[in-house]
C-alpha cells in the first residue's frame, strides 16, 4: 500500500517523497495501517515504488490482496495524471461508512468517482460488493484494468475471459459498452468500445490508445468515433467464416452438447442458415456463444411457430440467460433476444405487429458450404446498409 499513518498521526504517502526523506522517516518513526492499525514496514529501493507492507503473519485485507509493483506504479501514474488536471484527488482514501478503500477517490464539484485499478483477477462477489458499496454512497465506480490483462488479437479485437466481461461499463442507455485499461510500462490508457462478443472468448470493437499525458478524465466518457458500420460488419463476417470452416480443437462441455444436438438433427455448423450467429450488443447476458442460443431459437422454436411473443422466446431460452445483476457496471436495459429479433425483422424473416411477432419465412440451412458463405456475405451486407441508414436518420 502507498499510505500509512505515522506515529505522530500524519497520513504519509511514501512515493511522493525524496529517498533521503524516506530514509529519515525509516530511522525515526513507526508506521501503522490506516485500516487495521497494525504496524507496517517501509519498502523502498531504487527500482521500486516506495510503499508500506504488513508483516507476513498479518490478517489485514490489504496484506492478503498482495498488490505488486506493476499495480503500485499504475495507481501512482493515475493519481499524478488526475492531479495535473487540477482535479481534487485522494489516493487510497479509506471510506469507513462502507469499509472500502478505493485506489483513487476523485471529487468534481458535488460528484465523487472511485477509481479502482485492477491488475489481477478479483472474485465476482467481491467486485459486485465493492461496486454496490460505492453506489450506496452516491460514488460512481470506474474500474480500470491493468494493461497486463489485455490480450490483443488484432487491431479491432481482444481475447476476453469470463472475468474480464464483468468490468464492462455502460454509464447510461446511450453510452457504448466500454472496457478501460492502463499500462504503466507504456504510459498508455486504452478504451475498447462498442464491444460485440463473437464467441470463443473473443470480442470485436473500437480499440483506441492514448498517451496518459495527452488525454483527460472527461475524455474517457466521450464515445470513440473509429469503426464504421462497414468495418464492424466485415469483422463479423470474418467471424462467421471462421465459425463455419474452423471448428475448435478443444470443445467445452456446452459446445460439445450443442454439436451433439445438431448431429441428432442431421445438421452441420458449416451449412446452417445465415441468420444464425448474428451480432447482438447484449451477448454478454448469455451463457453460451451466439450460434448456440440463436440456432436453438430458430430451429426448435421459430421454425415451429406462426406467431409468438418476446416473453415466450425468453422462457424458451431461460437456461441460457444470465441475470444482469452479475454485470454491475452495465446499465440494465438491454435484451439480446430482442436485439436478435430486430435483426430478423430487418432481414424479412419475421414481422412485428404490436406485442406479437409473425413468422414470414422459414430459416433453413444450405446444401453446400459455398452457398452458406455467399448467403453470409449477402446478409451481412444488407445489415450493414440498413444500419447505416438507421444511423443517418
Amino acid at each position: 500500500m502507498l499510505q500509512a499513518v505515522c506515529d505522530d498521526g500524519q497520513l504519509l504517502t511514501l512515493a511522493l517523497l525524496e529517498h533521503s526523506k524516506i530514509d529519515e522517516y525509516k530511522r525515526n518513526n513507526k508506521f501503522f495501517c490506516p485500516i487495521c492499525r497494525e504496524q507496517v514496514i517501509i519498502k523502498a529501493g531504487m527500482k521500486m515504488v516506495a510503499h508500506f507492507a504488513h508483516q507476513k503473519q498479518s490478517n489485514c485485507s490489504i496484506a492478503t490482496n498482495g498488490e505488486g509493483q506493476y499495480h503500485e506504479r499504475g495507481k501512482l501514474d493515475l493519481y499524478h495524471w488526475l492531479k495535473r488536471q487540477g482535479i481534487s484527488t485522494q489516493i487510497e482514501k479509506y471510506l469507513p461508512m462502507i469499509a472500502q478503500r478505493p485506489d483513487i477517490l476523485v471529487t468534481i464539484g458535488k460528484k465523487q468517482i472511485a477509481i479502482e485499478y485492477q491488475c489481477a483477477n478479483l472474485s465476482l462477489p467481491e467486485l459486485i460488493k465493492r461496486t454496490n458499496g460505492y453506489r450506496t454512497e452516491n460514488i460512481t465506480p470506474i474500474w480500470i484494468l491493468g494493461g497486463n490483462r489485455m490480450k490483443r488479437k488484432s487491431n479491432n479485437s481482444l481475447a476476453l475471459t469470463s472475468n474480464d466481461l464483468h468490468y464492462i461499463h455502460q454509464f447510461n442507455q446511450a453510452f457504448p459498452n466500454t472496457l478501460y485499461y492502463y499500462c504503466p510500462n507504456t504510459k498508455q490508457i486504452a478504451r475498447f468500445q462498442d464491444i460485440l462478443l463473437t464467441g470463443r472468448k473473443k470480442a470485436i470493437g473500437s480499440l483506441e490508445f492514448y498517451s496518459i499525458s495527452d488525454c483527460s478524465l472527461p475524455g474517457l466518457f466521450q464515445p470513440i468515433v473509429l469503426n464504421s458500420n462497414q468495418i464492424r460488419y466485415q469483422l463479423w463476417l470474418k467471424e462467421k467464416l471462421r465459425f463455419r470452416t474452423e471448428p475448435p480443437i478443444h470443445l467445452s462441455r456446452t459446445e460439445r452438447q450443442w454439436r451433439e444436438w445438431l448431429y441428432l438433427k442431421r445438421l452441420s455448423p458449416s451449412t446452417l442458415t445465415a441468420v444464425i450467429h448474428l451480432p447482438t450488443k447484449s451477448q454478454w447476458q448469455m451463457k453460451v456463444p451466439p450460434w448456440n442460443w440463436q440456432s436453438r431459437l430458430c430451429i426448435d422454436f421459430l421454425n415451429k411457430k406462426t406467431t409468438f411473443t418476446l416473453r415466450e422466446c425468453q422462457a424458451f431460452l431461460r437456461k441460457y440467460w444470465q441475470t444482469p445483476s452479475i454485470f454491475p457496471l452495465i446499465y440494465p436495459t438491454s435484451n439480446p433476444i430482442s436485439e436478435y429479433l430486430d435483426c430478423l425483422i430487418q432481414l424479412g424473416f419475421i414481422k412485428r405487429i404490436n406485442s406479437h411477432y409473425h413468422v414470414q419465412k422459414k430459416m433453413e440451412g444450405y446444401a453446400t458450404l459455398d452457398s452458406a458463405i455467399k448467403q453470409d456475405e449477402t446478409l451481412m451486407l444488407k445489415l450493414e446498409r440498413l444500419s447505416s441508414i438507421t444511423h443517418e436518420n
